[in-house]
């Protein structure tokens, strides 16, 4: 996830955000289905391989979400939005997090290491992730409206006037 982030802003430069995004989102939940479908039985191995395949997902999509995030702002309140926007991430993950196992803790009754529990608990993830990347691929195909301008020119990392993507008018709003 630390390499992929400079990929995947050279991306959006030349593509615009939806590729990017589409294809973060789409491994996310690839990584996810993957994931789902671990065991005791898993190698250690294989289990990273596809921690990694989601960890790719995030490092493509969350540059673009950013940028197109700061873009949209006037340069003295880029610093306020990018802040705003990590923190409604982190926000976002911890409430995910907690509501997730929340539901499952409160829907759960029975002995967790029951194989049949645990098959069923497998296949009702595999089917949330599958759902996912569905929405992901559906995501892929919106027609984005073109922005307008980019207001975040002073912005050291936003793009202006020189980004090949701005040129092209190729910015898209998600």
């Amino acid at each position: 996830m630390a390499l992929v982030p400079r990929f995947g802003a050279r991306l959006q430069e030349r593509t615009g955000p939806r590729l990017p995004v589409g294809a973060g989102l789409g491994l996310i939940g690839a990584g996810l289905l993957l994931v789902s479908t671990a065991d005791a039985g898993t190698p250690y191995a294989v289990y990273a391989l596809y921690l990694l395949v989601l960890s790719v997902g995030t490092g493509l999509c969350a540059p673009a979400l950013t940028l197109t995030v700061v873009a949209e702002l006037p340069a003295h309140q880029a610093g306020l939005g990018s802040g705003l926007n990590t923190a409604a991430r982190e926000i976002g993950a911890a409430l995910g997090v907690a509501v997730v196992g929340t539901v499952l803790a409160s829907r759960f009754h029975g002995d967790p290491r029951d194989p049949a529990q645990i098959a069923a608990f497998t296949d009702a993830t595999g089917g949330g992730a599958a759902h996912g990347g569905r929405g992901a691929a559906a995501g892929l195909g919106r027609r984005g409206g073109r922005v307008p301008e980019h207001r975040a020119e002073g912005v050291a990392h936003g793009p202006g006037p020189g980004c090949s993507a701005h040129r092209r008018g190729r910015m898209l709003a998600l």
